[in-house]
């Protein structure tokens, strides 16, 4: 027959081996758990510094786009006030252009524009110029306080009362002198009929 003592000896290994695995079982699941966890804390945060990453990003990328959209508006506007200053005059205002520019002009260009005294010529002709259809593109970044723009523009002269148009391509060189744009030089190219602006 069977001894009793074996067998309690057995059912209690058994029991005590049963009571290990379940307990091993238990911290494993236990430690697995945290894991999880802290995984799901980090995981968490790791979305949270991205996201806000993400939006100092997006906020640099507006104030950038914000940046260059607020410097065009100003280079147009430069250029447009330049040219308008330029190029509207007539017989009787012509000397007053060298004035009319130097607000938009570096000094440089104004003495280079500026003909001196034996190089003016007076005339008894009445005529007037003017500039109109001034279309503004930005041609050549070179840093960020400089850049080159072309304009195509139409040119009006009127003399004794005889209108005539001619079309302009005009390159204008600003410069950021003290937080403001000015022009710093010009290049003025009249092209023929029929023949392209840019070869």
């Amino acid at each position: 027959m069977f001894d009793n003592k074996k067998i309690n000896k057995c059912l209690i290994i058994s029991n005590i081996i049963f009571i290990i695995a379940v307990v091993t079982v238990l911290i494993m699941n236990y430690k697995n758990y945290n894991n999880y966890i802290t995984s799901n804390r980090n995981l968490t945060s790791i979305k949270g510094e991205l996201k806000s990453s993400d939006n100092k990003i997006s906020e640099l990328n507006k104030k950038i786009d914000t940046k260059d959209s607020n410097r065009s508006i100003k280079i147009n506007e430069v250029s447009n006030q330049f040219l308008n200053a330029f190029f509207n005059y007539d017989a009787l205002t012509k000397n007053k252009i060298y004035d009319n520019i130097k607000p938009y002009s570096s000094p440089s260009l104004v003495s280079k524009l500026e003909p001196t005294k034996q190089d003016q010529l007076e005339s008894d002709v009445n005529y007037t110029i003017s500039i109109k259809n001034i279309r503004v593109y930005s041609k050549e970044i070179k840093d960020d306080d400089n850049v080159s723009v072309l304009i195509l523009a139409d040119q009006g002269m009127k003399v004794n009362k005889v209108d005539s148009t001619t079309p302009i391509l005009i390159e204008l060189k600003l410069r950021n002198i003290d937080n403001n744009w000015v022009v710093d030089d010009l290049l003025i190219n009249k092209p023929l009929k029929n023949v392209p602006f840019i070869n």
